[in-house]
């Protein structure tokens, strides 16, 4: 069993998903990876979000659907949104060729998004994803990134704004990601450990980054590992706590690039064959 919160999180996207499954007279399961793509960044309250197992959706720009070895999961929007994600072999470089497509499509990269990786850090797995990039036309901007990652296959996700009219072009202020104030440090996996994240993310007060270990290790040594990352990172790591009964965690305090104080826990949840690994941190005053 994980938390609560990956407990609600779940439940949340699954009551997201049956209203529009069932409004579209649909049977087939939505994968996971197509749900992800599409809801868990940030699950919606107010938007309807339709599937398409295996499909592409209505309108999508031509010339935007790759060939073998490439294979098409499924579609989904979103409000003004639409995703679709497409599988690739592992030995693959998926990021290269929808971006391949991208460019012969007419779409030009937004040179004023980041096109290093992650600069917030955090958790870091033996296959980090590739970053985002942002590509636009006159009418539209496409996101690509990957989603997903197993031993056989990636996951990747293009994303369509749609009727978005960039002033500027691609170098629109618009593009521009905001950074936020605490600077997580790299947070490598224990050695000899398979290990999986999703994108940080964060909010006003709060940062948090996850990870899933495939892997049986203690949650002791779990948390003792990852204790010494953050104190090479210049982060603060005390007070283990409960580190039996499936789970443990650690007491966490930084300060970010304002000198504001931040305090959190790392928490470690086990499952029958891995551990997932979650750092959540707060900032004490607004």
């Amino acid at each position: 069993m994980y938390s609560l919160r990956h407990a609600l999180l779940a439940l949340i996207a699954l009551a997201a998903i049956t209203m529009p499954i069932a409004a579209q007279r649909q049977t087939q399961m939505v994968p996971s990876v197509l749900v992800k793509a599409v809801l868990l960044r940030n699950v919606p309250f107010n938007e309807e979000a339709r599937f398409a197992v295996g499909q592409l959706p209505k309108r999508w720009p031509g010339g935007l659907d790759p060939k073998p070895p490439a294979r098409l999961v499924g579609s989904g929007t979103l409000g003004t949104m639409t995703t679709v994600v497409y599988r690739y072999p592992r030995s693959t470089n998926g990021i290269s060729r929808l971006e391949s497509l991208l460019r012969r499509a007419g779409y030009t990269a937004a040179t004023s998004m980041p096109v290093e990786p992650n600069p917030y850090r955090g958790f870091i797995a033996n296959d980090s994803p590739a970053p985002e990039h942002t590509f636009c036309s006159d009418s539209d901007a496409m996101v690509v990134r990957q989603v997903d990652s197993t031993r056989r296959y990636r996951s990747f996700a293009l994303t369509q704004v749609v009727g978005y009219r960039p002033v500027g072009g691609c170098n629109a202020p618009e593009f521009r990601e905001r950074r936020p104030p605490l600077i997580f440090p790299v947070l490598r996996p224990p050695p000899g450990v398979s290990a999986s994240r999703d994108p940080l993310s964060y909010g006003t007060r709060n940062e948090e980054s996850n990870i899933r270990l495939d892997s049986t290790l203690s949650v002791e040594s779990i948390l003792i590992h990852y204790a010494r990352e953050l104190e090479s990172g210049g982060w603060h790591a005390s007070h283990v706590i409960g580190a039996g009964a499936g789970a443990g965690m650690l007491q966490v305090t930084a300060r970010d690039t304002k000198n504001d104080e931040w305090h959190g826990v790392l928490y470690v949840i086990t499952g029958v064959k891995d551990r997932l690994v979650v750092l959540r941190m707060m900032r004490d005053r607004e």
